[in-house]
């Protein structure tokens, strides 16, 4: 039986948003699309995320400034950053902001269910354990880059 999981995709590409929310509904997610962190900003509440897919280069709020807010305010929902730039000192800052992963774009969509899955089954070995939610700290995979293509 598969948990009901919301995820919040946070991308200015009206492409990547559509298709993103697409691939996750067929696998069970429920989503939400954004198409900058301040429309995330919005949202009446953060109850109930249970994961971020966010790019980090948007228009305004960069994905990695909307992280480090949102960690700042003791919001600690696990964040899988996205970014079709390899510059490495971009890469280094996310990967120091907490963040699950960082996948780099275009990236096949099994990595993404991967990385997804590695998420929730720390997250639900955490809760299990330690009857809490985790933060992005504490999966166990170290914040990589993926290049695939």
């Amino acid at each position: 039986m598969m948990i009901s999981r919301n995820i919040c995709v946070i991308d200015d590409d009206a492409s990547v948003r559509k298709a993103l929310d697409r691939l996750l509904k067929s696998v069970g997610y429920e989503t939400e699309i954004f198409p900058s962190a301040e429309s995330f900003l919005e949202r009446p509440h953060f109850r109930g995320i249970d994961c971020l897919l966010l790019d980090i280069q948007l228009p305004g709020m960069s994905g990695i400034d909307l992280q480090k807010q949102l960690t700042s305010s003791g919001m600690n929902i696990p964040t899988l950053l996205m970014t079709a730039h390899g510059d490495p000192t971009m890469h280094e800052k996310a990967a120091k902001s907490g963040v699950a992963n960082i996948l780099r774009k275009p990236f096949d969509k099994a990595i993404l269910l991967d990385a997804m899955d590695s998420i929730f089954q720390s997250k639900t070995r955490s809760s299990e354990f330690h009857g809490q939610a985790i933060s992005p700290n504490d999966c166990d995979s170290q914040p990589r880059i993926s290049d695939n293509p």
